[in-house]
This record gives structure tokens, sequence and C-alpha cells, in this order.
């Protein structure tokens, strides 16, 4: 609570050019790091500079995020939650609770927000070529294994089944409601 969180935002601008009407967020830096947020900016400027951007950028993106054109599932949703501690299933089993009520509250924000759509215009001017050696999606991802996938899906249904607990408990304790 009370840390900073770095990302990137795009304005939409009113007719004036300055009143701000929307705003979302483009990319952010793992974590929410200060330093992620360079590293990001460096791998657009490189990108967008190099001689060779376009293949320094396919070389170095792992992952695509599954949201051009639709939202995020509660699938990636519950990748993305554990991944932090994708090494460690003893410690998402313990942390199963907390991580629970984030996969959730993500999926929820998820579901609650709106896609976000380019102008007709622009969408039409940025068309890749379809032979694009460089083209990369969330198609590209692969298949999550067991410790990507598989445990996290158990953790969030053991994770879920204490937080239903705990409020059942916490009913009873406080108000008696299930006697």
């Amino acid at each position: 609570m009370g840390q900073t969180s770095y990302d990137v935002r795009a304005h939409v601008l009113a007719d004036d050019g300055e009143t701000v009407v929307d705003t979302f967020t483009l990319a952010y830096a793992y974590l929410g790091e200060e330093s992620g947020l360079m590293r990001l900016w460096e791998y657009i400027r490189r990108y967008m500079e190099a001689p060779d951007g376009p293949a320094q950028s396919y070389n170095t993106t792992e992952m695509c995020m599954p949201i051009n054109g639709r939202k995020e599932g509660v699938v990636f949703s519950l990748v993305r939650t554990f991944a932090l501690m994708v090494k460690w299933p003893a410690l998402q089993l313990l942390a199963s609770p907390l991580w629970a009520l984030t996969t959730w509250g993500r999926w929820f924000a998820m579901a609650t927000c709106k896609v976000p759509v380019w102008p007709a215009e622009i969408e039409a001017a940025c068309q890749p070529d379809p032979d694009d050696p460089y083209g990369k999606d969330w198609r590209s991802n692969g298949r999550y294994d067991f410790l990507e996938f598989g445990w996290p899906a158990i953790c969030l249904a053991v994770g879920s089944l204490v937080v239903l607990a705990g409020i059942v408990w916490l009913g009873e304790f406080m108000w008696g409601t299930f006697e």
C-alpha cells in the first residue's frame, strides 16, 4: 500500500486537444518498478530506432498478452497472477488464499473494463504483413505446462475454498448467521 507503480499510459483527447476524455495503459513495467519502466522504454526505443530492432524485439519477447481486440480471460489472469512464484509451488500453495483473491479481482477488473478500439483509419494504416517474419501474438506463447497452469489452478481452488471457509467462519463468529 502506498507504493508507486509505473506504466505507460495513453490519453484520448477531446477536440480541443487538451481535455483528457479517456486514459488507458499501453504497457506496464513488471512489478511496477521504475527501473522496469526504463527497460521497457529501451525495448521500445530499440524496436523503433535500431537497424535490427524488430529482430531484437522478436527474440526478446517471451510472452504476448492475449488482449488484442478482447478482454483478458480467467485462464491468463490465473497464469499471470501465479507466475511470480512459478518456481516455488509450495509457496504458491501457502499464498493461495491471497493469490485466489488477486486472481478473482484481476478477472473482475478485466471483465468490467472496456476493450480499447483504435480509430478505423489507424487500424487501416497499421495492418501487419501476414508474412512478417517477426510477427508474434498470444498464439506464439505455446501451451502452459503443469507448473504454469495446472498447479496454479489447483492452488486457485484451494485458496478459494480457504477464503470461502474464512468468510463462513467470520459470519458465524460475528453474527451467528449459520446456526
